[in-house]
């Protein structure tokens, strides 16, 4: 089995993993104030070898700390999963929303496997289309940072106050 943490370096099936930490958006409080996120952890490999991508992430939301696993097609896809696992019990509006179009871009190319990367997600919740960005040392980093602001977005544009 094979733990990736934002770093990418392979970790021990035991480490527990604080990867991202507390998720804070400057100039926006309205984050926190929906859920707060505490940990993730992706799983690129099972332990047969075969591959797999299963995200778990760790969030409070509406008083309550959950923990929840998802399984996709990749790990960001696996990450979204979870997610939605976590927080649509509370939020049941983001069934409406999907991911439609997702995009990575690597920024200051000179710095080769070191460098900033971009991600850009767009979401619709069936009427309106909106796109969010995300920007960290990994992919995993920024496509959370991405997905993260296409939630909260898309809750308030549901009519849920922050």
């Amino acid at each position: 089995m094979t733990l990736m943490g934002m770093g990418g370096r392979q970790q021990r099936p035991s480490t527990i993993l604080n990867l991202i930490g507390p998720v804070t958006i400057p100039g926006c409080n309205s984050v926190e104030a929906i859920f707060d996120f505490d940990d993730l952890a992706i799983v690129e490999q099972a332990a047969d070898g075969s591959q797999a991508n299963e995200a778990t992430v760790k969030l409070h939301a509406k008083g309550e700390r959950i923990i929840a696993t998802g399984e996709g097609n990749g790990p960001v896809h696996a990450l979204d999963m979870a997610l939605r696992a976590a927080l649509e019990r509370f939020y049941p509006q983001l069934a409406a929303l999907e991911l439609v179009d997702y995009k990575v871009r690597i920024l200051e190319g000179e710095h080769g496997t070191r460098s900033q990367t971009r991600v850009l997600v767009t979401t619709s919740n069936g009427q309106d289309e909106w796109s969010t960005v995300g920007v960290a040392e990994n992919v995993i980093g920024a496509s959370w940072q991405a997905l993260d602001d296409a939630y909260t977005f898309g809750l308030i544009r549901a009519g849920l106050e922050p």
